[in-house]
């Protein structure tokens, strides 16, 4: 099915993650007879400008969208520029929970997602990385759609330049109780960056991995070197490979607290 994306106009990567409909066509759910709530979580790291979009992309959303959702934050230990700052005072159009984290560890976000989806409501969620915007016409697909609690979707995405480009590995909507079916993100691999691969493989043994044709636009500026990337892939596959029959992900093993704003 990799053709179809290029029919589409997508840009394929370099390389997929076996076993993750990482080549699968978008699909386009049909709407339900009944909207649905839907919790949001974001992890945040010394973000103020992306923060800034979220807020102007979350006031533009119809009062439909407003009504059923709500935002949990989880700010990554921000030694400089905290989220709270931008919070305070913001008039905000729907319930928004902050979360921070106690210790400042490198790349953190597993941490913080795991976070944020324990103080989930039970349903759906849209797990996104703050540089990723969901659009309103997005939103409304999502609150309407027949979506199935027993699959997991990625959702397709353009640059905020318009190309489009292939799903981002770190946006998911699945309901809760599929979060902690997979078990969590483990939180062995905080320090490293690029482990998210490891997520995707226990999704796809989890469950049936679709991605929606809903779009998200992303402002994603993250730039690595080779050598970097060589060495966290190493560290990571020493971790992975060391982890027994029993295995379970560490998970909340970071102390945090509920922030006011």
């Amino acid at each position: 099915m990799v053709w179809l994306w290029g029919l589409l106009g997508y840009k394929r990567p370099a390389g997929g993650v076996p076993g993750c409909e990482d080549d699968a066509p978008p699909v386009i759910v049909p709407r339900a007879g009944k909207t649905k709530n839907i919790t949001i979580v974001y992890p945040y790291y010394e973000q103020p400008p992306l923060l800034e979009r979220q807020l102007e992309s979350w006031r533009s959303y119809p009062k439909e969208v407003k009504d059923l959702l709500r935002v949990i934050i989880v700010d990554d230990a921000s030694p400089d520029h905290p989220a709270r700052y931008v919070l305070a005072n913001q008039g905000l159009p729907f319930p928004v929970s902050l979360f921070q984290i106690k210790q400042n560890v490198k790349w953190n976000q597993h941490s913080a997602r795991n976070i944020g989806m324990k103080h989930a409501e039970d349903g759906f969620c849209l797990i996104l990385d703050m540089d990723l915007i969901a659009p309103a016409d997005t939103m409304l697909a999502l609150i309407s759609g027949a979506h199935d609690p027993d699959i997991i979707y990625r959702l397709s995405r353009r640059k905020h330049t318009g190309e489009r480009i292939y799903p981002h590995p770190n946006a998911w909507f699945m309901t809760r109780e599929m979060f902690w079916r997979v078990g969590g993100y483990d939180e062995e691999l905080a320090g490293i960056w690029g482990t998210d691969d490891d997520w995707r493989r226990r999704c796809a043994r989890t469950a049936t991995i679709q991605v929606l044709a809903d779009e998200l636009v992303c402002y994603d500026a993250t730039i690595k070197t080779q050598r970097q990337m060589r060495e966290n892939r190493a560290l990571k596959k020493k971790i992975i490979a060391s982890r027994g029959k029993d295995w379970r992900p560490k998970v909340l093993s970071f102390e945090y607290e509920q922030t006011p704003f």
